[in-house]
């Protein structure tokens, strides 16, 4: 696809040469939704004692918003104002779905019979089964939420024409389609859902429909157009944006066993989105070619007129750059030193630890378990008291958290920007130094354990959560280039170059029944960059109370393993350990060392006029000793020369 978008756009660039017109500029667009929805959607799904729940949603139950989009856009103009345009831009889209669960009809009649044994009815006995159903369905209903989120990579192209060229405000018309691109490894998802009898609450996640990571859409617009200002309406449709049936397969643990099951042949959700919106582009540059000159005019026009690039580029040149990091990003999150040299290792002691029944490491129950190298576990040991049966007890309660160990599952980083200092000692050969800023988010995913016990009797309710961390980044590169003429007001070339990147922490992001939605995450992530209070601080007291760390603290409660560790301790303990937990002070995230690494640089550059446009990949070297190693991001960039 790389290779396609990049012919594409050297050709359109390409044709400017016997064009009219080359705009660049940028632009905003805000959207509204209206999804068909004309079916209710329902499954099964077991409890904790393999009692069967209903899963209900409404014919209006499904929510889709996207953020606002800011793309840039190329125009280019012909003589007889036909248009065409190409855009750029990302957008996140949330699909939100609202629903309950009910018990069976066959449950619900079983417990109004009850009723009506046990206290046998002295009025109308209609009226008291319907109040007794009620009271039930009210009692044993429970409210749920699924919702996601994906960033998209949107490509436009559009085409049209003016009307009344001449006048003070110009009218325009135009279709075309947009293409969508998931930029992410794996979307964001959420459940809000209280009832503890489920034990698998991540089985609904997997389930619910899910948006696809291709979308493509037909539209058309029309708007005004006064000097560098275009204002429009535009109109999308979306034919099949969701593998909208029931999913079951995408719910099997370990063994292939399933805790939801289909409930209805026709669980098709949502068929068709359309889409309305208003856009306003702004043009920064405006270049109009193959304007005819008067052999009288070229005697006294400076040369640098009839044709910029017919001579060397200036020494010194400085400007600015965006880059757009969205085409591929991707991350490996396991350290060397936790990695197995055997993959099969994992399906080992998984399956050892399934024959001797051993279900404490909930990771053992997926299937996914084969397909990554390790699991990092998070554990926390505490007790509470409550108020039960009007009595006050002590609940134990034991959190584990486990990382998925392999691919990091979401990246998200914010348009890279840049100013440059360029030096060109050969009209063939130039030299650049940089400096630049971006954000960066990184999404990992894993699932919660919390096992209550109260009375020597434990219940246990595992669910999805995404362990998601956000980073400033201020970078310092270098890049060579090389270029070639291909005509008066063009150039192709390539350039190398290396960065040096250092990370500063952001905002650490909860949000209800989606990202690090799990006080253990928080915990952890405090130990990992070192805060306290949002301030890096090394020696802070957080970092005492895991295992494994080097403190005089002897209440520690919290610690770091991974599966082999348990095992080795539970049947081998060949070192007669005291406990599984591994020092994982080595890795922390909490030193300039930890959060800086070094990045390679390749590009394809275009240039025209005072502009360049680039196609890029970076490739982070020497980092495998952090959770976020490998890093590998594709894209494009715009380059603006400001002498």
């Amino acid at each position: 696809m790389v290779r396609r978008l990049t012919l594409s756009v050297l050709v359109c660039l390409s044709s400017i040469a016997i064009g009219q017109n080359l705009s660049l500029g940028v632009g905003g667009r805000a959207s509204n939704h209206w999804v068909e929805n004309n079916e209710a959607f329902n499954f099964y799904i077991l409890t904790t004692n393999t009692d069967t729940l209903v899963m209900h949603t409404d014919q209006n139950s499904v929510k889709l918003t996207n953020g606002l989009s800011f793309p840039i856009y190329i125009r280019y103009t012909a003589k007889k104002n036909y248009w065409i345009q190409l855009n750029y831009g990302y957008e996140t889209w949330r699909l939100g779905i609202t629903g309950s669960t009910t018990p069976t009809n066959y449950a619900v009649e079983t417990a109004v019979q009850e009723k009506l044994n046990d206290n046998p009815p002295a009025g109308d006995l209609d009226d008291i089964e319907d109040a007794y159903r009620e009271d039930i369905l009210k009692e044993k209903s429970y409210d749920f939420e699924s919702f996601e989120r994906v960033q998209y990579n949107r490509l436009t192209f559009s085409f049209g024409s003016a009307l009344n060229k001449r006048g003070a405000i110009t009218f325009y018309y135009g279709a075309g389609f947009d293409f969508y691109t998931r930029s992410t490894l794996e979307s964001y998802q959420g459940l809000l859902y209280e009832n503890k009898k489920v034990a698998y609450t991540h089985h609904i996640l997997e389930a619910m429909p899910k948006l696809n990571a291709m979308l493509f859409a037909p539209f058309f617009n029309l708007g005004i157009e006064k000097q560098n200002i275009r204002i429009g309406l535009d109109f999308s449709f979306f034919p099949n944006p969701v593998f909208g049936k029931h999913n079951a397969l995408n719910d099997n643990i370990y063994g292939g066993y399933q805790s939801t099951q289909t409930n209805t042949n026709k669980s098709q959700l949502i068929k068709n989105i359309a889409s309305a919106g208003v856009s306003l582009n702004y043009t920064l540059f405006n270049q109009n070619f193959n304007q005819s000159i008067s052999p009288d005019k070229k005697n006294v026009l400076d040369p640098l007129v009839i044709g910029r690039y017919r001579q060397k580029p200036k020494l010194f040149q400085f400007g600015v750059a965006i880059n757009f990091p969205n085409l591929h990003n991707s991350g490996w999150s396991a350290i060397d030193d936790f990695e197995l040299d055997d993959k099969d290792d994992i399906s080992k002691y998984s399956d050892s630890l399934i024959q001797k029944e051993d279900n404490y490491l909930a990771g053992i129950l997926f299937d996914e378990s084969k397909d990554v190298l390790d699991y990092l576990y998070l554990e926390k040991i505490d007790d509470e008291q409550r108020v039960i049966d009007d009595e006050l007890q002590t609940v134990d309660l034991v959190t584990t958290v486990f990382l998925d160990w392999g691919n990091i599952n979401s990246i998200v980083k914010s348009p890279k920007l840049s100013a440059f200092l360029r030096v060109n000692p050969h009209e063939l050969f130039s030299i650049d130094l940089n400096a630049g800023y971006q954000n960066h988010t990184y999404g990992i995913r894993g699932y919660e354990t919390i096992a209550e016990t109260i009375n020597e009797e434990t219940t246990i309710q595992t669910k999805k959560v995404v362990y998601q961390e956000n980073f400033h980044e201020l970078s310092l590169g270098l890049n060579a280039y090389t270029q070639m003429q291909i005509n008066n007001i063009s150039r192709l070339g390539i350039h190398v170059g290396i960065n040096y990147n250092l990370w500063f922490n952001g905002k650490f992001i909860t949000e209800s029944g989606g990202i690090n939605d799990s006080e253990l995450l928080q915990d952890f992530h405090d130990y990992n960059t070192g805060q306290v209070d949002g301030k890096n601080d090394p020696k802070n007291s957080e970092a005492s109370e895991w295992k494994g760390h080097v403190t005089s603290e002897e209440d520690t409660d919290k610690g770091v393993f991974t599966k082999v560790d348990y095992y080795n301790y539970k049947y081998r303990n060949e070192a007669e350990t005291e406990d599984y937990y591994t020092d994982y002070s080595p890795y922390l995230f909490n030193t300039i060392t930890s959060r800086s690494y070094f990045e390679l640089r390749f590009g394809i550059d275009y240039y025209i006029e005072n502009l360049k446009f680039t196609l890029y990949a970076e490739r982070s070297i020497g980092r495998n000793q952090t959770m976020y190693n490998n890093l590998f991001s594709v894209g494009m960039g715009l380059a603006l020369f400001l002498n």
